[in-house]
């Protein structure tokens, strides 16, 4: 699983660094956009990781 607290600290540090540069609408713009991005991918993660669970009762059920 990602460290999502770095994400986060990340995000803010941008978002610290946009506002001093007077352009924080387009960076709170590119984070949204990267957010579903990062959402997305860790859905995918857990489904993998429930499947692969799911195959492994599977097998135990078998062999027992």
């Amino acid at each position: 699983m990602r460290d999502y607290r770095r994400i986060r600290a990340q995000m803010s540090d941008r978002l610290a660094r946009a506002r001093r540069q007077g352009r924080l609408d387009e960076e709170m713009a590119a984070i949204e956009r990267e957010g579903r991005r990062v959402y997305r991918e860790a859905l995918a993660e857990v489904r993998k990781e429930r499947l692969r669970a799911k195959k492994h009762t599977r097998r135990k059920i078998a062999t027992a």
